[in-house]
């Protein structure tokens, strides 16, 4: 049911964020805004991930009218959590949770974007990709189809808001810290991964992959052109 409210609700915003896009585009026509229309570079931090203990700066090049690409460098704080949305809409149960003493980290994100208007201004389709590395413990990767609202104005301050579907995997380096837990297991090889027994692993493994609802909200700043 939770999941069904959601498409709901994502339905609903696709159209409400359409409208707004499509009457921003004919403003923008008959005023001049110093440059910041004409500029293809952006600087953003996610906010929303910092509940996800990810600081996230990120930059966005515009290279035609209606295609942009984002990416970025972040670095993951020993406190993971999951994404807000998945904790809202699916309540995980903390057994699932294995990945008991996180240390510090790095991701790395790349995201194609498609705007319906010109001038990465609007209503976007995006692609992003994330990969996240705790070292020698697990590494993450995430992937999804988002749908979002970027607002841009004449200070140069850049407002983006997006959600979506997607998944997540998550790779093992130690056989020990997992993100989450699953009915579906396979068999550790102890030998190959040099693990003793008796140390708390058992002989299986969670899955390696589960669905995603990533939320992004970021602020930026848009780098007038000259």
């Amino acid at each position: 049911m939770k999941i069904i409210r959601f498409i709901l609700l994502l339905f609903f915003l696709v159209n409400a964020l359409s409208s707004v896009s499509q009457t921003n585009t004919d403003i923008l026509k008959y005023l001049d805004d110093g440059g910041i229309s004409t500029s293809i570079y952006t600087a953003k931090i996610n906010i929303s991930s910092i509940y996800e203990g990810e600081i996230s700066p990120s930059v966005e090049r515009l290279f035609s009218d209606n295609f942009a690409l984002e990416v970025g460098v972040g670095l993951l704080l020993p406190s993971y959590k999951d994404p807000i949305l998945y904790d809202l809409l699916t309540n995980p149960d903390d057994d699932d949770f294995t990945f008991d003493d996180p240390r510090t980290g790095y991701s790395f994100m790349v995201n194609p974007k498609y705007y319906l208007s010109e001038q990465s201004q609007g209503f976007y389709w995006a692609l992003p990709l994330r990969y996240k590395v705790y070292p020698a413990q697990i590494h993450l990767f995430d992937f999804s189809t988002n749908l979002g609202m970027q607002w841009t104005w004449d200070s140069g301050l850049v407002l983006d808001v997006s959600l979506g579907i997607g998944a997540t995997i998550q790779d093992s380096k130690d056989k020990k810290s997992y993100i989450f837990d699953a009915s579906s297991k396979t068999d550790i090889d102890y030998e190959a991964h040099g693990i003793i027994t008796g140390d708390g692993v058992g002989n299986s493994e969670p899955a390696k992959i589960r669905f995603l609802l990533p939320f992004s909200l970021k602020l930026g700043y848009r780098f007038k052109s000259r």
